[in-house]
């Protein structure tokens, strides 16, 4: 949630969406959340992740906002928002430790590829206020009709459970201004600011006094450590990215990863040859990489992995194996002391 990563392919770290998913659990029912998580992974716990699509998260939160009660829902945005606020850490330096230094510290260090939210201070502030501007990628509401509603709401709730753990846990801003929610649509016992609620703003933010923002804070310092990112500067590691999450769970064409990503085919194609590759190869890459991660697993056999990746026989998979890694998989797993398995179930291959 700092400053929004300008890429093709938005993507979402996937311990916020294991977060966003075990919270789900608290108070929806199974049937609901399996409906939602129809685009995401089905296995999020391989240590490997980093990224999912940007769109399968939303996916998720539209299903569970489009068919649960509202005051269900806004319960589960406040207890949800209260966890992923501690996974921004709070860092305290040798400098007078106020709300506004940290939180100018926090969202220059946090790395995100999404198009969500930003966080931008107006330490101009009006009549001894300070305003906490809160907006998301120009193209937000083009690219995810029918999201804008949850998500300000998400977003504004994710920034006040943060102030909270800085100014206490009953903390309310002054005022709160609302770029997309209709006042009428809120859940009557939310209670979101301690003056007024105002709407169609420019923008999303909440209002503090002064004496909020810059005093100075007796607070712990805090650390959340994340996996840093790789810098994909180009829309292939963009969607080797986005779809590595995928690879041995589900079969996956031009018009699945199109329904993933929210795009289409047309467009994958075209930005792919751009870059002079192609979707297969991409695929293929990936495949790769999957079948070396099972292979220094060491309980699967050649065919079990073929057969999983979708190959029809063993012998396509070692000669595409051969020629992305230059060695078949049988040299490669001796050479890197490992002894694949006779042929076995494959059905945990993808865990």
């Amino acid at each position: 949630m700092n400053s929004t990563a300008q890429t093709d392919i938005p993507l979402i770290r996937v311990e916020t969406i294991r977060l966003v998913l075990n919270c789900a659990k608290n108070f929806f029912p199974a049937p609901l959340i399996t409906k939602a998580i129809e685009l995401l992974p089905s296995n999020l716990e391989r240590p490997y992740l980093e990224s999912i699509p940007e769109y399968a998260f939303i996916h998720f939160m539209q299903t569970l906002y489009q068919e649960s009660d509202p005051h269900t829902f806004f319960d589960y945005i406040v207890d949800c928002t209260a966890q992923l606020s501690f996974m921004w850490p709070i860092p305290i330096d040798s400098k007078r430790n106020t709300l506004v230094s940290i939180l100018n510290d926090v969202t220059e260090q946090f790395e995100t590829r999404s198009s969500q939210s930003e966080i931008q201070l107006d330490l101009e502030g009006y009549q001894n206020q300070v305003k906490i501007h809160i907006s998301t990628a120009n193209d937000y509401e083009n690219r995810y009709q029918g999201s804008a509603f949850w998500l300000e709401m998400k977003s504004l709730f994710f920034l006040i459970q943060y102030v909270r753990r800085l100014l206490g846990k009953d903390w309310l801003p002054l005022s709160v201004g609302l770029q997309h929610v209709d006042i009428e649509r809120l859940d009557g016992e939310l209670k979101l600011a301690k003056q007024g609620v105002f709407v169609d703003r420019e923008s999303t933010y909440i209002v503090l006094s002064e004496e909020e923002a810059y005093q100075e804070l007796n607070v712990k310092p805090y650390h959340y450590s994340l996996p840093e990112y790789d810098v994909l500067t180009t829309y292939h590691e963009q969607l080797s990215s986005a779809l590595m999450p995928y690879i041995g769970e589900r079969k996956l064409d031009l018009d699945s990863a199109a329904e993933i990503l929210n795009t289409s085919r047309r467009t994958i194609q075209r930005k792919l040859n751009n870059e002079h590759t192609t979707f297969r190869k991409v695929i293929e890459q990936l495949q790769m990489q999957f079948a070396i991660r099972v292979l220094e697993d060491g309980r699967f056999s050649i065919s079990d992995i073929a057969s999983h990746l979708g190959y029809a026989n063993s012998s396509k998979f070692i000669r595409a194996f051969k020629r992305i890694t230059g060695l078949p998989p049988m040299q490669y797993a001796q050479l890197n002391g490992l002894s694949p398995r006779p042929a076995m179930n494959t059905s945990k291959a993808s865990n």
